[in-house]
């Protein structure tokens, strides 16, 4: 009777241990990495697509975040990415933080985000036994820093963000702190994306001629906010190309779509890149009246 017992319990043991490595594998690669939720809120919040997690083409993981340098009155420079390693490279930016405090990161909202394009060249760099754990994201971010790092682009940024002057907190924009992005927001509003999405290209087709088929969906994820009820998101859609069957071949197209929460109204742009859309996106937000808010919240 002892054996079964201490059997019982060795088993309920290792089951749970077993347990919390299936949950820190399967939900943990949404969260933001240790000691780095300001700079991690930061990004997901202004990094045009930002999903908050990274993939390898076989598992996700945290997007790397690297401290590339900090002036004197509390400013980071910081590098991230949610780079794939096999496919394809999804967002990767340099910004700037104004401060943290009080479980609150400042930023200047629109004008902290450098987007960077990954060379091929330093992807073909990360060894074929990096790409298959989370060692790869790091031994990229390294590579980008060391040999690749855009000075003065870099040197531009700094000059928008003030650094090293003394904060100016009526340009700033607050937010909580996050572990992961917050996305719950928006889903209850895909099926109205949607609608809206296929509505638009089947009145105006899409850059590429591509047209709404049978197959087609868009998924949605929230960017940021103004202070006139305005929220902007990204919107992706798998699209028909022109000419093909109903099973034929399907492209994906991006959206900036902005829906107006006091009036349910929805407005978007077709993006061609999320690297050199921010001008297009700033036009964009200007168009429609956005405010720059003292908060932005999710």
């Amino acid at each position: 009777m002892k054996k079964i017992l201490i059997s019982v319990i060795i088993f309920s043991v290792l089951f749970n241990l077993s347990s919390c490595v299936l949950i820190k594998l399967f939900f943990n690669f949404t969260y933001a990495p240790d000691g780095k939720e300001d700079l991690y809120t930061a990004a997901v919040y202004n990094v045009f697509g930002a999903s908050g997690y990274a993939s390898n083409g076989e598992a996700a993981f945290s997007p790397e975040i690297t401290v590339v340098e900090t002036d004197s009155f509390g400013r980071t420079l910081f590098y991230y990415s949610e780079c794939n390693l096999y496919y394809e490279c999804e967002p990767s930016a340099f910004l700037i933080t104004q401060k943290r405090a009080d479980g609150k990161v400042y930023y200047y909202q629109d004008d902290c985000v450098l987007p960077f394009i990954i060379p091929q060249s330093a992807l073909d760099e990360v060894t074929s036994s990096e790409r298959t754990s989370d060692k790869g994201f790091e031994s990229l971010s390294s590579i980008v820093i060391r040999n690749y790092l855009p000075s003065e682009d870099i040197e531009i940024l700094k000059e928008r963000n003030d650094w090293n002057k003394e904060t100016d907190l009526s340009k700033c924009t607050a937010s909580n702190t996050v572990r992961r992005k917050n996305d719950n927001k928006n889903s209850g509003r895909n099926d109205q994306f949607d609608d809206y999405v296929e509505k638009y290209v089947t009145e105006n087709g899409a850059i590429d001629g591509s047209v709404w088929g049978k197959y087609s969906y868009t998924y949605s994820t929230v960017c940021n906010k103004d202070d006139n009820g305005l929220e902007l998101y990204c919107t992706y859609a798998t699209l028909k190309k022109a000419g093909e069957s109903e099973t034929g071949e399907y492209a994906g197209h991006y959206y900036a779509l902005i829906y107006n929460s006091k009036n349910e109204k929805t407005q978007l742009i077709e993006i061609t890149d999320k690297i050199s859309c921010y001008d297009a996106l700033s036009e964009f937000k200007a168009q429609l009246g956005w405010k720059k808010p003292e908060k932005c919240d999710f």
